[in-house]
Order: C-alpha cells, then sequence, then structure tokens
C-alpha cells in the first residue's frame, strides 16, 4: 500500500492524513482516506482485495480448506477490501470449493503476529 500511495501523492486525504510522509501510510491510514471518500484510498483498497482475492484462489485450490481466517490489522476493514476479494474469488475459484469454505474475521486481529511470536519463544522455552 505504501508503494501506491507514494507513487500517487495526489494531496488527497490519503497524503493529509500521512503528513505528506508515504513512509506512514499504512492499512489503516488507506481505511480512514477511503471512509472520508478520497478515491485514491479507495482504488488502493480495491486492488489489494483483489490481489488478496487472487492469491486466496490459489490456496484454495491447493489446499481445499472449510474454513479461511483472516487475520491483521487489514482483515478489520471490511467491505472496501472484502468485497473485490470476494468478487475474485466468485469469478476463478471452482463452484465445488468456493462453495464449501467460510472466510472469518480473526479474534486477534492486528495482535495476531505477536501472540503467534509469543507462542513460538514458550514453545521454544520447553
Amino acid at each position: 500500500m505504501r508503494r501506491a500511495a507514494a507513487s500517487a501523492g495526489s494531496g488527497g486525504a490519503l497524503t493529509r492524513l500521512a503528513g505528506g510522509d508515504p513512509n506512514r501510510v499504512d492499512a489503516r491510514l488507506v481505511a480512514a482516506a477511503a471512509a472520508e471518500g478520497d478515491a485514491e484510498a479507495s482504488g488502493i483498497l480495491r486492488e489489494a482485495g483483489r490481489a488478496l482475492g487472487v492469491g486466496l484462489v490459489s490456496i484454495l485450490h491447493l489446499l481445499n480448506p472449510q474454513v479461511v481466517i483472516l487475520g491483521g490489522g487489514a482483515s478489520h476493514i471490511g467491505e472496501p477490501l472484502l468485497g473485490p476479494m470476494r468478487e475474485i474469488i466468485a469469478e476463478r475459484c471452482l463452484p465445488s470449493i468456493r462453495e464449501q469454505v467460510r472466510f472469518v474475521a480473526s479474534v486477534l486481529g492486528s495482535s495476531a503476529g505477536a501472540v503467534g511470536a509469543a507462542l513460538l519463544m514458550v514453545r521454544d522455552q520447553k
């Protein structure tokens, strides 16, 4: 998302929220700018959602999971990200796989990585 924001720099809500610094752009800022109606930010979320969908289609076809848990801060952005993801999955995933998988949000949200790292440390201590 940072690369897309840095290359655009249109002076809209995203640029304002980042204080003009593309290195400060993260999913939270892009979502906030999109919520303010920033077309640039909405486009970034749409593109990211489509890329997520493409990746998930590959995973679904390879592993055929029953549940996919979407974690991290970006997973709580909601429809601006997940809508395009679902569109790609609907277009490209085999119906027999698509109809059997459930998508759920992680209860750990953006803390999932930290919790996982802590659990690995505890496990390695034993």
